[in-house]
C-alpha cells in the first residue's frame, strides 16, 4: 500500500498530517499552518518544498491510510471511519480533543470529544441558525452526530461551489451587523453594570491602581440600555475565506448575548497588536476610516451608544482574556494600548 501521509509534531502540540502524494495535495495539507508574518510565510514555502521532496524521494518515511485511521482512532478513542483518502490531511488540535480531516476540495469533517465536546456542540447550534443569509455565506453543515453520555461530536461542511476571489471588498460592517442581528432576540444589558463588572476584573490582574480608567469611565454617561447578539469572538482574518460572498468559519467561540463591535475590532486590531508599534496601532484604531466604520456598524444594529465606550471596553476585555489565556505578551500590548488610547481621549 502507497504511504502519502508524513506527521509532523508542533510545539504546541498539535499534530499536522500532510499529504505529500502531489503538489497540489502538499500545498492544501499546509493551509491549516496559519502564517502571518513574513518570516512564517517563507517558512511556510520552505515547508511545501520540504514535504513535496519527502513525497517524491523519501516515501518510505510517511504513513498509508490505514496507519493514519489507526492513528486517529488512538487519539480519539472511538471507532469510527475518518474517509482517508490519497486527497485527505489532518489537523489534531493541541488538546488532542479534536480532529479535523479536510478532504481536498470536497468536505470538511469535524470530531470533538473530552474538553472540546462543549464548545463543538455550540458550533452545531450557530450553523444551524444561520440560514437564509444576505451579505455573507457559510458552509453547508450535515451529517451531525451527538453523543451527549460520551462528550463526543461530529459533523461534516461543505464549501459553496463559488468563485473564490484573491481580493474582494468586503464591507464588514453589514456582514457583522447581520450576523449580530441573527441572535434572535431582543436582549439589551445596561452599559453601566457592564463596565462595572470588566473594570472589577480588570483590577484582580494588577495591584497597580489605574486611576485614568475609572476617571474615563466616570466622566461618561454609561446608563444606556445597549443591544447584545450573536457574536463570533474569534472573527479574524483566517476564520473567513473570501468568495463571491464572505465565507465565516469557525463557531466555537460564538455567543448568543455578546456586545457589540467586538468581532469588528477582532478583525483588525488582535492581528497586528503583537507585530506593530502600539502607537501604529493606535493611529490606525482611531483614523477617520476606522471611525466611519464603528459608526456605521452601530447604527445597523441600532446601537446609539458611542463607539469610544466600546473600543475602550473591548481593550479591557482583552487584557483580561490574554491574561487568562497566559499569553502575557499580548495582554501587555493590549494594556499598552489601552493606557495610550486613555491619555489621548481625556
Amino acid at each position: 500500500m502507497t504511504n502519502y501521509f508524513y506527521i509532523m509534531n508542533s510545539n504546541n502540540g498539535a499534530s499536522y498530517i500532510f499529504n505529500t502524494s502531489s503538489w497540489s495535495a502538499v500545498k492544501i495539507s499546509v493551509k491549516f499552518y496559519r502564517a502571518l508574518t513574513i518570516k512564517s510565510k517563507v517558512q511556510k514555502y520552505v515547508l511545501i518544498i520540504f514535504l513535496f521532496l519527502i513525497g517524491k524521494f523519501y516515501r518510505k518515511i510517511c504513513k498509508s491510510k490505514n496507519e493514519i485511521q489507526q492513528y486517529l482512532n488512538t487519539i480519539s478513542k472511538v471507532n469510527i471511519d475518518f474517509n482517508i483518502d490519497k486527497e485527505s490531511s489532518v489537523l489534531v488540535s493541541p488538546t488532542r480533543d479534536k480532529i479535523i480531516v479536510n478532504h481536498h476540495n470536497r468536505y470538511f469533517h469535524k470530531i470533538a470529544f473530552g474538553e472540546s465536546f462543549k464548545k463543538v456542540k455550540n458550533e452545531t447550534y450557530i450553523y444551524s441558525l444561520l440560514k437564509n443569509l444576505k451579505s455573507f455565506n457559510v458552509s453547508n453543515f450535515y451529517d451531525l452526530k451527538i453523543e451527549d453520555k460520551s462528550n463526543y461530536c461530529s459533523f461534516k461542511l461543505q464549501n459553496p461551489i463559488t468563485v473564490v476571489v484573491s481580493k474582494n471588498e468586503f464591507k464588514l460592517t453589514t456582514i457583522l451587523a447581520e450576523f449580530f442581528n441573527k441572535s434572535g432576540h431582543n436582549k439589551t444589558i445596561n452599559f453601566n453594570d457592564y463596565i462595572k463588572e470588566l473594570l472589577e476584573n480588570y483590577k484582580k490582574l494588577t495591584t497597580k491602581k489605574n486611576n485614568s480608567i475609572e476617571s474615563y469611565f466616570g466622566n461618561k454617561n454609561l446608563n444606556s440600555q445597549v443591544p447584545l447578539g450573536l457574536v463570533h469572538r474569534d472573527f479574524k482574518p483566517w476564520n473567513t475565506l473570501s468568495q463571491e460572498k464572505l465565507l465565516i468559519f469557525d463557531f466555537e467561540e460564538a455567543v448568543f448575548d455578546g456586545i457589540p463591535m467586538e468581532d469588528l475590532l477582532n478583525f483588525y486590531i488582535d492581528p497586528i497588536i503583537r507585530y506593530l508599534p502600539v502607537i501604529e496601532v493606535y493611529s490606525f484604531m482611531f483614523s477617520k476610516e476606522q471611525t466611519s466604520k464603528y459608526q456605521n456598524y452601530l447604527t445597523n444594529i441600532n446601537c446609539a451608544l458611542d463607539y469610544e465606550l466600546l473600543i475602550f471596553s473591548y481593550l479591557i476585555e482583552r487584557v483580561f482574556f490574554w491574561s487568562k489565556e497566559n499569553d502575557l505578551d499580548t495582554a501587555l500590548a493590549y494594556e499598552q494600548l489601552l493606557n495610550l488610547s486613555i491619555t489621548n481621549k481625556k
